[in-house]
C-alpha cells in the first residue's frame, strides 16, 4: 500500500495534469516521475513539470536541476507547487520567447 505523501503528491499531479489538459496541453506523467512529473505539449512546444504539493519542498537542487534539464534539451521547465490552496507555476527556463506557461502563475 501506497503511503499518505505518496498518494498526496499524486492527487496533486493529477490535479495539474486535469488543469493542463482543460488548457488544451497534451499532457503524459513522467514513469516513476522521472526525470520529472509531467511532460506538457501545446502548439508543438515542450514543457517539463516538476509538481510539489507545497512550496517549502522546493529546493535549490530542484531549481538547479531543472534549469539545466531545460538548457540541455531546449524545452521549458516548471516548477507547479500548492500555497495557501492554490496552484502556481513558476517558469524556471524557458527557451521561448514568450513561455509556454507565462500568465498562469495563480489558480
Amino acid at each position: 500500500m501506497a503511503n499518505k505523501r505518496y498518494e498526496s503528491g499524486r492527487r496533486f499531479e493529477q490535479r495539474i495534469r486535469k488543469r493542463l489538459k482543460a488548457m488544451g496541453f497534451f499532457v503524459v506523467r513522467g514513469a516513476g516521475s522521472k526525470p520529472v512529473d509531467l511532460v506538457a505539449i501545446k502548439g508543438g512546444r515542450v514543457a517539463l513539470i516538476e509538481c510539489k504539493k507545497t512550496r517549502k519542498l522546493i529546493t535549490t537542487d530542484t531549481r538547479l536541476y531543472l534549469e539545466t534539464l531545460g538548457r540541455q534539451l531546449g524545452v521549458e521547465t516548471v516548477l507547479a507547487y500548492n500555497y495557501k490552496n492554490r496552484i502556481f507555476f513558476e517558469v524556471v527556463y524557458s527557451p521561448y520567447e514568450k513561455p509556454l506557461l507565462e500568465g498562469l502563475g495563480k489558480s
